[in-house]
Formats: structure tokens, sequence, C-alpha cells
């Protein structure tokens, strides 16, 4: 009798389990991942920060178990943006998306916040292939230098920590990403019994919820107290005869190196920024670099991280700096260019044999680690043969070295 009753018992258990995963499934069908919570119903945007019970984010597990579609938006940028926290509260989503559509461009915000340094972001990087037209890196030694082949805790995530994520499986992400929306719907519906009970609420945290965008890695901090709050004007704290070290810079070039492209270095004012090593970094690695002086418009939270009047202050000056840069412009006239070509084609021969002796030449002088496919880089066209480098929809630095790209021959 009591064996009976203990398994009926969990047969009813098991039961109302499955009703609830069932159910919450239903609830979030159609959402990026299982459970995401969205922002005020817009699907493109999921909860990826909420610290009410203990600080957590979805980011790093997202990013690196290509979790939902967030890395096959970025795999679709032509700019592609690095750097941590500052980043992300330093950039508006509107200002982003307007300049977008200005230039008929994709910008994709990769950025993670409470990793000191870019290790982890590289790691993705290489982990799914990323291969914008340009990079934008924001080379901050805040915590840590950006280029640090260390990774790191320094947000203090714990579970959901850079060293955590890159060490567990895909399958224990995807429940680590469910169980946080799981805890988080919880803590919703008790903050709404709360409320209506009109009782203070346990647990109670000034810092609230976070959104990511989908589509360009934005986030919206809207939500966020602090954030929303008037702010104190940058005082520098650092001494400004600052330099990169030996150690920084070689560290910059293997990262240069082993992420490939173009690469355009920025440098958010706070207190601790130095923008002289900027300076000798964009120059050891051959790159231009964006500063900017701190203005008594550029608002923070905490010395560190802009507030909203601070961000929009910053955004617009980022981006009236970016598309006066050389790099945007390679970016821009790129994508004009392919957009001109009916055929795409770079070097013409009358044979298959001079092509494919062609494209081994390219290959053996190349000065990055691409090469050409003779399979996928060679048509005819006519009686002749093309070496191509361009596709009928985006110019790709990546498929041709720079050397064939200088000189564009009809057939």
């Amino acid at each position: 009798m009591r064996n009976s009753v203990i398994r009926y018992l969990l047969i009813f258990i098991c039961s109302c389990l499955l009703s609830i995963m069932l159910f919450f499934i239903y609830m979030t069908h159609g959402r990026d991942h299982l459970g995401a919570i969205s922002l005020h119903g817009d699907k493109h945007w999921y909860r990826t920060y909420d610290d009410k019970f203990n600080q957590q984010a979805q980011d790093r597990d997202i990013f690196y178990h290509h979790i939902g579609r967030s890395i096959d938006e970025a795999k679709k940028a032509d700019i592609i943006i690095l750097g941590h926290s500052m980043v992300l509260f330093g950039l508006r989503n509107d200002l982003i998306e307007a300049f977008e559509k200005k230039y008929h461009i994709k910008i994709y915000n990769l950025a993670t916040a409470g990793d000191g340094s870019g290790e982890f972001i590289r790691r993705v990087i290489k982990r799914w292939g990323l291969h914008p037209k340009l990079w934008i890196i924001n080379a901050d030694d805040h915590g840590g230098s950006f280029f640090s082949v260390s990774l790191d805790d320094f947000g203090n995530f714990g579970k959901s920590s850079a060293p955590n994520v890159v060490a567990y499986s895909r399958l224990n992400a995807y429940l680590n990403v469910w169980g946080r929306n799981i805890l988080w719907r919880l803590g919703d519906f008790s903050h709404q019994i709360y409320q209506f009970l009109g009782e203070p609420e346990l647990f109670l945290h000034p810092i609230s919820h976070v959104f990511r965008n989908i589509k360009n890695g934005n986030w919206d901090l809207s939500q966020n107290c602090y954030y929303m709050n008037p702010g104190l004007p940058i005082k520098v704290l650092r001494d400004q005869n600052c330099h990169a070290t030996g150690d920084e810079v070689i560290e910059s070039l293997y990262y240069r190196d082993d992420i490939g492209g173009d690469i355009l270095l920025m440098l958010i004012p706070h207190s601790e920024y130095c923008p002289k090593r900027l300076s000798e970094l964009a120059d050891n690695l051959g790159v231009e670099s964006m500063l900017f002086q701190p203005k008594p418009s550029y608002f923070t939270i905490d010395q560190s991280h802009l507030n909203k009047k601070g961000a929009i202050a910053f955004t617009k000056d980022f981006l009236n700096a970016l598309e006066k840069t050389q790099a945007f412009k390679r970016v821009i006239n790129n994508n004009t260019l392919s957009k001109k070509i009916n055929l795409p084609f770079n070097f013409c021969f009358s044979n298959k044999t001079k092509a494919r002796l062609f494209v081994r030449l390219m290959n053996q002088i190349s000065t990055n680690d691409i090469t050409l496919n003779p399979g996928e880089s060679i048509k005819k066209v006519g009686e002749r043969y093309a070496v191509l480098c361009w596709d009928d929809q985006a110019y790709s630095s990546r498929n041709c070295p720079h050397v064939i790209a200088q000189q564009r021959l009809k057939c």
C-alpha cells in the first residue's frame, strides 16, 4: 500500500513538472531561446542580466555555445564592436540603428560585461568563424588589458563567468540559460505578488533587468535605475603619462593576426583611461584609432560606465568620428562597389591552368592567413576564366588577399 502511494505520488509530481515544462515551452514559442524573457513583448530582445537573487548573465552561454540567433546575426555584420560593459553602457541602440539605415550596413555589438580581457570574445570569434569587414575594439585596460590572453571573472559573475562557460558542454549551457529564465520569471511573479499585497519585497535590489537585442547585440538599460539617474561628469584620476607595455604590444599583435581583418581601435573615456597608451598600440598594430576626450556631457554612473544622458552624447561623437575614418570608408566603398557589379571579377585568363597558377601565386604572397579556394574563386566567363574576389551580395575581404583587390579587370 505504501509503495503504491509513493508510486502514484511520483507519477503525479512528474506529470505536474511535465505540464509546467510544456506550458513554459508554449508560452515562449517563437522567442530566441527556451524561456527567453522579451522586452515589452518584443521578441527581438531577451533578458540577459538580472541580479535580484544573484548576479547572473546569459550572454556568455548564448555566444560561446551558439544558443538562439545571436551568433547568426553577428555573422551577417559588416562591423563588429568588441569590448566589455563600458561599450554596452556607452552605445545607444536607437542612434546605432539610425546610423545603420543611413549607410545600409549592419553593426553588431559583441561586447561582454564582466570580462577584463578580450580573450573570451576571441574564443567566440574563432569558434564560430566571425569575419566582419571591420572590427572596432575598445582597447581598454580597466581591470586588465583587453588583449590579455587570460580568462577572468572581473565582474564576479560566478557560475556564468567566462572560465566556467568555456569548460562545460552545450547541454549544460542550455540548462543554465533555461534555469536562469525560470528563476527570473519566478522573481517577476514574486514582485507582482508583493506589489499586490503592498508589502516590502524580499531580495529587493536597486539594479533590475537588462535586455539584449538579438539582431545587433546592443543593450537596453531602461530598467536600470542607475543608468536612468542624472549621474556625474568624468573626473580623470590616472596619471596621463601612461604607456603600453611590451607584453601588451605583443599580445595585441597576436590578437590582430588571430582574428584577421581590418581593425579600428577606440577608447571610451572614464576615470582611469589612457589615450597615449591607445595611440601607441594603434601605431604598433598599424591601424587607426578614435580618441575621445572627456566632456561635461559624458555623465557616468560610477566614473566608468556612462548613464543614459552620457551614452547619448558619446554615441553621437562616436558615430561622427567613425564615419571620418579610412577604415569605415573602406567598408562603405566596398559595399557600394559590390552593388554596382553585375558580374564579379578581378583578373581574367585565357585558360583555367593559368588561372589556377595565379591563385596559387596569390596564396603564396598573401599577407594574411586566408587563402583562395580555386574551386570557388575561379569562374568561366565566356571563353575566359575569372578569378573572383566578390560575390553578388557583398564584398568579402576574407575571400580575397588585398593585393588582388587593388586591381579589377573585366573579362
